[in-house]
């Protein structure tokens, strides 16, 4: 938890914030979006509506976190979605 009070010449980040975690997220969704076929898909189409690359790079962040969001709430592991019309 944050402090609230920081002393003089303190940082502008409160103290106990972890940087790690956002540094973490951010190089998973570069990776995601150039290795995984799903992401790799929606950053594309993102990308082919003229977002900015940032944008669509924010919104893998945030897709990568609804599921890890889902995946700890359902106890259940993550399965991607079959690409193939063939499998059932």
């Amino acid at each position: 938890m944050p402090l609230l009070v920081k002393p003089e010449g303190a940082s502008p980040q409160p103290i106990g914030w972890p940087r790690q975690p956002p540094q973490v997220l951010y190089k998973a969704a570069i990776i995601a979006a150039r290795h995984n076929e799903t992401m790799k898909a929606f950053s594309q189409r993102l990308l082919a509506k003229g977002k900015p690359k940032k944008v669509a790079l924010v919104a893998v962040m945030r897709k990568l976190l609804l599921i890890l969001n889902a995946t700890e709430v359902t106890k259940q592991i993550f399965r991607e979605p079959s690409l193939a019309l063939d499998n059932p």
